[in-house]
């Protein structure tokens, strides 16, 4: 389960790297009938599609070939799984997939009343292109939703603060 939910995560970060045609963001509100709510990033680009098994996926215009993005992907939670088993389960996985991973940080944290993991980590994508990852995993007792945003290095301070209110917003609806 873990492994599936997290290729997902991390093969959208990797395949959004050009230009995408879709919904304007600004200021709205994000409801996935599959149990959440959240605020898209004002000026964020919108894309419901389902492209690569996301729920939502909010980019930025592609600079140097790379669009900053927030993607969100749902899967079924599995019972007693703990922060800890997340975290180790997303750690071991990433180390697998992607060139160069290195965790910068993991931690247990709340969000919306719900247990969470957030993770900080850096990656090398293709041809030696180095990539920020800012992740936050929601246990729920139905299903676990993940939210990752992906951006160049050099960017993780313009883009962190967006992130960080749009995780503020985000809401647990069905559970």
């Amino acid at each position: 389960m873990i492994k599936s939910h997290l290729m997902t995560t991390t093969l959208v970060g990797l395949a959004l790297t050009v230009a995408m045609t879709a919904a304007s963001a600004d200021a709205k509100t994000f409801i996935c009938k599959k149990g959440y709510s959240v605020a898209a990033p004002q000026g964020w680009t919108m894309d419901t599609s389902g492209l690569m098994g996301t729920d939502v996926i909010f980019f930025q215009s592609p600079v140097k070939g790379f669009a900053t993005n927030i993607n969100v992907v749902t899967v079924p939670a599995k019972a007693g799984e703990t922060t800890a088993e997340v975290s180790s389960g997303t750690d071991a996985m990433l180390r697998n997939v992607l060139t160069s991973y290195h965790r910068i940080s993991s931690k247990t944290v709340s969000v919306d009343h719900h247990q969470a993991v957030e993770s900080q980590a850096s990656y090398v994508q293709g041809q030696g292109r180095k990539l920020y990852m800012h992740q936050f995993s929601v246990l729920g007792k139905r299903s676990d939703f993940t939210f990752t945003l992906t951006c160049a290095p050099s960017l993780k301070a313009n883009y962190d603060p967006a992130f960080a209110a749009m995780v503020r917003s985000i809401r647990v609806t069905g559970e």
